[in-house]
């Protein structure tokens, strides 16, 4: 077999989803990565009861990271009753906890509008489903002070602070002294919850529910918050909710990428858009790399299965962050990934001083 059919069947076999090894190996150091907007129910669950999993193709590549964080874009339960009034609403059955588990994820962000749809019963569920299938969650409790209490994961002999907060409606879903929620995106609330966790932790990663959906451009307070974050020491700041790419920026140490976009969601059989995946890495010093994978998205185009992308749609989405990040002084560079997925790449260490 000639070396050019041996190179396109590795790259067939790596590129569509199958995992390299561990982008790190030295001591102190770990990789994360970081889906969008997850909704692991509602439209795939006719292919789920024939035996299909929305993240068949992304486990593998999902398996690698030391960690592996996603938005959890709605309730695991069966109870509760349907907020009224509201346009979209979603759940997924609680077994769906362990089927995100078995797929690698291991932490998660609550905090978002649609993990009360089904009320408070909802949201406890979650919790509940979440803690049986051994993944930490964040952003959202009983009460406003369990929202903002962080989840710390032990990666690699690194203790990891993971926070989430949202800023999107229905307000009825803010957490409050003695009302259940989700922790609201207060630029005083994250500066003191951010340096709370760095006194806990080695390092604080903050997930953020913001911004207008399906644009590309940013709100104030998507700014505003992210400096508090940056200000407070977080070392990465994790956007969703447009379901789109929003640009990269970089506030001294702070890598913000103000938002990835969709993961594997649920919400609609038509969903035509473009996201990506964020791998980031790390290292003693703190964040060294930050990496973004085109990720198709439609469900209609992937069978119910989001993929990476390939050819022109790769370089059309990587094409638009490159842009969205370059208006806000962030130069991505065009890479090619371990596993032959075209990305960009950004090097946090030669951007940035060490913290």
């Amino acid at each position: 077999m000639n070396s050019g059919v041996v190179a396109l069947l590795l790259f067939t076999c790596i590129g569509l989803g199958a995992s390299a090894s561990s982008p790190v190996s030295g001591p102190g150091e770990w990789c994360l990565v970081a889906l969008g907007d997850t909704l692991p129910g509602v439209v795939y669950e006719e292919g789920i009861a024939k035996g299909m999993n929305p993240l068949r193709n992304l486990s593998a590549f999902m398996a690698q990271a030391d960690v592996a964080v996603a938005n959890l874009e709605g309730p695991l339960t069966t109870r509760g009753t349907r907020l009224g009034g509201k346009k979209f609403t979603f759940r997924s059955p609680p077994a769906r906890a362990e089927m995100l588990r078995q797929a690698g994820l291991s932490v998660v962000g609550l905090a978002n509008n649609h993990i009360l749809d089904y009320g408070p019963v909802g949201l406890s569920d979650t919790i509940s489903a979440l803690d049986s299938a051994g993944i930490q969650w964040c952003g959202a409790g009983d009460n406003l002070a369990m929202a903002r209490k962080p989840a710390i994961k032990l990666v690699r002999g690194t203790r990891v602070a993971f926070l989430s907060y949202n800023r999107t409606f229905p307000s009825q879903f803010w957490a409050r002294d003695r009302r259940p929620g989700t922790a609201f995106a207060d630029a005083r609330f994250l500066k003191e919850d951010v340096a709370n966790a760095r006194s806990l932790a080695d390092r604080v990663i903050v997930m953020v529910h913001w911004g207008r959906e399906k644009s590309y451009e940013l709100r104030d307070y998507q700014v505003e918050v992210a400096q508090a974050a940056a200000d407070a020491g977080a070392d990465l700041v994790i956007g969703t909710h447009p379901h789109i790419p929003q640009g990269i920026q970089v506030i001294g140490r702070t890598v913000i990428a103000y938002s990835i976009g969709d993961g594997v969601f649920g919400g609609s059989p038509r969903r035509n858009v473009a996201s990506v995946i964020l791998r980031a890495t790390f290292g003693p010093d703190g964040l060294r790399t930050a990496e973004f994978l085109p990720l198709e998205t439609s469900n209609e185009k992937t069978s119910f299965a989001p993929k990476f992308q390939e050819g022109k749609s790769a370089g059309k989405t990587l094409d638009l962050v490159r842009e969205l990040s370059g208006n806000l002084g962030t130069k991505l560079a065009s890479a090619i990934s371990p596993e032959g997925i075209p990305s960009l790449r950004l090097d946090v260490r030669r951007e940035t001083p060490a913290r």
